[in-house]
């Protein structure tokens, strides 16, 4: 607990805690949208929604390759 209590781990925790609450609400919220009001079947709710994936993909590979170029400074 005294770990937590420190001002730079507890609000990394609170800030990771927060962001990834949002990402797991969203990517839960966002696919039961269009099934639920706009009467898609979940095979046309997935086409719509893999866009976002593909653009993920290519952000990782676009991530790695910058990582090895621009070292961050801590």
């Amino acid at each position: 607990m005294r770990l937590i209590e420190t001002r730079q781990f507890g609000s990394c925790m609170i800030l990771t805690l927060a962001i990834g609450t949002i990402l797991i609400a969203t990517t839960q919220f966002l696919r039961k949208m269009p099934q639920k009001h706009h009467g898609c079947t979940a095979t046309w709710t997935g086409l719509a929604l893999s866009p976002g994936g593909l653009v993920t993909v290519v952000m990782i590979f676009m991530t790695g390759k910058l990582t090895s170029r621009i070292q961050p400074n801590i």
